[in-house]
């Protein structure tokens, strides 16, 4: 309430002021807030875990077929069936699909596989004209070296390819999955103790509260 003092007239009366109310103002609203989950934050990290584990053992085994296959023993095989098709995916790829067979030790096998990895793509290439030429000397009959796996001579390759820049990227994905579940489970863990330590402060405060009826009692 705010209040002026009265004002006088020059002939003796006196006009008293009108008092402001004030008007009350209400507290804004605050948003309900939920406490962070300790559950929720472990199924992520166990998850992101999970996943980056299963990515790194994978390029783990990817890689170690590159380099491993570069020192193969070699098999002559001969091309059973071969197609050119067009690859219309992130981008416009000329690819060849082959089936072929070798022999080694006395036991036939069969096999399409042309890399190690189906990330390699050295079986494709935008340019229509260098995968025609390639597709004309690899028609059914055709002659082609094969290397073959020592102990599994039923995995076999056509080309010891390198490592491309879009197995580096899972490389890098694994790396970031694992960092990421070991982070949010550290997070998962810090809650929990947080939790626990919020439940032992509020159970020692209602003993205290029940003791203190307690005596009030007596």
């Amino acid at each position: 309430m705010i209040a002026s003092a009265p004002d006088s007239r020059h002939d003796g009366t006196t006009i008293q002021p009108l008092q402001a109310m004030s008007q009350p103002t209400s507290a804004p609203r605050a948003e309900p807030t939920f406490p962070p989950d300790p559950q929720l934050h472990s199924l992520l990290g166990w998850g992101f875990l999970l996943a980056g584990m299963a990515i790194s053992v994978f390029m783990c085994v990817t890689l170690f077929d590159k380099y491993a296959a570069w020192d193969w023993p070699k098999a002559r095989a001969q091309i059973t069936s071969s197609t050119l098709y067009k690859s219309t995916g992130r981008s416009t790829q000329w690819c060849i699909q082959l089936r072929y067979r070798y022999t080694v030790g006395g036991r036939e096998f069969t096999g399409r596989r042309q890399a190690t990895s189906w990330l390699s793509g050295v079986q494709c290439d935008r340019a229509h004209a260098v995968m025609q030429a390639r597709f004309a000397h690899q028609q059914p009959g055709d002659p082609i070296t094969v290397r073959y796996q020592p102990g599994q001579p039923g995995r076999a390759v056509v080309y010891a390819d390198g490592i491309n820049p879009a197995e580096w990227l899972f490389v890098a994905l694994a790396i970031m999955l694992v960092a990421g579940g070991i982070g949010t489970l550290r997070v998962a863990a810090r809650l929990r103790r947080e939790a626990l330590a919020h439940a032992a402060e509020r159970t020692a405060r209602m003993q205290r509260a029940a003791a203190l009826q307690g005596h009030r009692l007596v």
